[in-house]
């Protein structure tokens, strides 16, 4: 595939770049055939997540830095598929004191499941792990007095 602009290709902009282009005709987003590779197992990623039926697993990336973008993309994507479902309230209720309940639900969630197989028919080792980081941002949020900010789309329609 090669680089088709010609021009010396930053990893960081096309990290971030390809995290929210949907465009599959972008020249940046189809630079570099490892770049390309990481971008399609992250949607590919992405698209998994949002099917309960479906295992998340991460495919081979060759460098830290690809692993963490790929794992940070699925939990962006479930946090936001959540954030439209329930909002802010749910959280805002019983801020930080509610997340740290929340999270030692999923931390005893994680402890049967370990000690007796994944063999949840309701939740996956993985779905939990992607909770208890979520949770995690979400209370850094709470912290920063970010939490409860409105989602683009409904700073778009205003």
């Amino acid at each position: 595939m090669g680089n088709p602009t010609g021009r010396r290709i930053d990893p960081k902009e096309v990290s971030e770049h390809w995290r929210h282009c949907d465009n599959p005709d972008c020249l940046l987003c189809n630079e570099g055939e490892a770049l390309v590779s990481v971008r399609q197992a992250v949607r590919d990623g992405l698209k998994k997540a949002e099917d309960p039926t479906s295992k998340v697993t991460i495919p081979s990336p060759t460098t830290f830095e690809e692993a963490l973008d790929y794992v940070s993309a699925i939990c962006r994507k479930v946090m936001l598929n959540r954030q439209q479902k329930y909002g802010s309230g749910n959280i805002s209720a019983f801020g930080r004191v509610g997340v740290l309940v929340r999270l030692s639900d999923k931390v005893e969630r994680l402890k049967t499941l370990l000690s007796k197989g994944n063999t949840a028919a309701d939740e996956s080792e993985e779905d939990t792990w992607l909770d208890i980081a979520n949770y995690g941002l979400i209370g850094l949020m709470l912290l920063s007095g970010l939490w409860g900010l409105p989602m683009e789309t409904e700073v778009r329609d205003r």
